[in-house]
């Protein structure tokens, strides 16, 4: 697991972490602890420059099912259609669409103890208003206060393409009753080969990465 994120850091936690035994000797300029941070041999180095540390950690892929679903939202004589495809839960489903719809796709694997903590994905899905070209693609974990960092990970492929954290919007709040995490990422088209194509109402068609309703797909995450 990483190093702690805050606070006191002894080196026998970095020996450890990288590998070491606890209460065997060692130093900073140790290879492996330098290269818990990348830090070449003799450079200046300062206890905090560990934080979050973490030795190398195996990728995370799951086969994901993808789902289709779809909300109608009317405002006056106006109607607007939400379209989602890929994996939500009912839970998952409220703070993207604003209600609760029926699940939709499936993880073959939902948890890691090398990502998020250990907490439970409840939702990797795209979401956009029909006839959109574009679209948002939602991570959704079901505790609060999950690490923004690259501890939780570092990037997300999904069907082949890359995501990586640092581009995603964070939140963490409770909405429905629903307390989670979640990343995002906005102006995703579409048709990922095709930028004047628009989010359609189909179960069969894709959306952005996801394949359509009944496919499959690999999801990676990456903390290296």
């Amino acid at each position: 697991m990483p190093l702690t994120g805050s606070g006191a850091i002894s080196l026998n936690e970095m020996h450890v972490e990288a590998g070491g035994s606890s209460g065997t000797e060692c130093s900073l300029n140790d290879s492996d602890i330098r290269g818990l941070i990348g830090k070449s041999a003799g450079a200046t180095m300062s206890f905090n420059e560990w934080y979050n540390a973490a030795a190398s950690v195996a990728d995370y892929s799951t086969t994901l099912t993808s789902g289709h679903t779809s909300v109608t939202t009317t405002i006056g004589y106006s109607s607007t259609v939400s379209a989602a495809k890929g994996f939500l839960t009912t839970s998952a489903s409220q703070p993207m669409f604003g209600t609760s719809t029926n699940n939709i796709g499936s993880l073959s694997s939902t948890s890691n103890a090398n990502y998020f903590g250990g907490n439970t994905i409840h939702g990797i899905a795209m979401l956009g208003v029909t006839t959109s070209t574009t679209g948002t693609i939602y991570l959704y974990v079901a505790t609060l206060n999950i690490s923004n960092s690259d501890a939780s990970f570092k990037e997300i492929v999904i069907n082949g393409t890359t995501y990586a954290r640092s581009a995603a919007t964070y939140s963490s709040t409770t909405f429905g009753g629903f307390a989670y995490s979640s990343w995002n990422w906005s102006g995703v088209q579409a048709d990922l080969s095709n930028a004047s194509a628009t989010i359609g109402n189909t179960p069969s068609a894709a959306m952005g990465p996801f394949p359509g309703s009944g496919s499959t797909c690999t999801v990676t995450f990456k903390r290296n």
